[in-house]
C-alpha cells in the first residue's frame, strides 16, 4: 500500500481514537458522579423509584462506556494492521 495512504489512515485512526478516549472517560465520569449521587440519595432514604431512575442511568452509562472500550480496542487492532 502507498506510503501516502498508510499515513491519511494512521492519522484518522489517531483521531477516532483520540475521540473514543474523551467520550470513554466522559461517559466514565458521569457514571461516577450518579453512583456518588445514589450513595447521597441511599444515606438521604430516598424513595426506591428515585433511586431506579439513577441505578438505571448509571446501567445505559456502563453499556455506553464499554461500547467506547470496544471501539477503542478496535481502533488499535486496524492501527496495528497498518503497521504490518
Amino acid at each position: 500500500m502507498d506510503f501516502k495512504i498508510i499515513n491519511e489512515r494512521q492519522i484518522i485512526l489517531q483521531l477516532a481514537m483520540q475521540e473514543a478516549y474523551k467520550k470513554r472517560d466522559e461517559c466514565q465520569r458521569d457514571f461516577d458522579n450518579l453512583d456518588k449521587k445514589l450513595s447521597i440519595m441511599t444515606a438521604d432514604g430516598c424513595s426506591l423509584p428515585d433511586k431506579d431512575k439513577v441505578v438505571e442511568s448509571m446501567l445505559y452509562l456502563k453499556e455506553c462506556r464499554d461500547g467506547w472500550q470496544e471501539t477503542i480496542d478496535h481502533i488499535r487492532q486496524w492501527q496495528d494492521e497498518l503497521k504490518s
